[in-house]
């Protein structure tokens, strides 16, 4: 009887954290979203236009395991981000577009740097994504 007894509280104790480990992660992986965005707006245009681009050119993409946190206990939270860039269809061919000097007569170039990030909760995968528009 003091067994069950034991194990019954055990689950509930294991209930109430579950719910804090959601927000935990939440908030983990909104900063490390945060991180990511300046990362993309701060990055010069030739460096993410470069072949060695954390952001290479759409449909590839650069997959790494980074370290969003670490518990009480110093167990490190990991997850994987994901990168990859978007030419906008206005860039003239050159820049990975459809435009023509008609549409874009100022030549302008804009792309999408879209970063999604993979993150386990329990036995759930979430994913949150920010794209950051870069132009010149």
């Amino acid at each position: 009887m003091l067994l069950v007894l034991s194990l019954i509280m055990m689950r509930g104790s294991l209930n109430a954290l579950s719910g804090r480990q959601w927000t935990i992660m939440q908030n983990l992986s909104d900063a490390y979203m945060t991180f990511e965005v300046a990362r993309a707006e701060r990055v010069p245009f030739e460096d993410f236009l470069d072949e060695n681009s954390p952001w290479p050119q759409s449909p590839d993409t650069d997959d790494e395991v980074v370290e969003i946190g670490r518990t009480m206990g110093g167990v490190v939270i990991t997850a994987t981000v994901t990168r990859t860039r978007v030419p906008d269809e206005g860039n003239l061919p050159e820049a990975g577009g459809t435009g023509t000097p008609e549409t874009n007569p100022a030549r302008m170039e804009a792309y999408r740097l879209q970063s999604h990030l993979t993150y386990n909760v329990g036995s759930r995968t979430y994913v949150k994504s920010r794209t950051v528009v870069r132009s010149r």
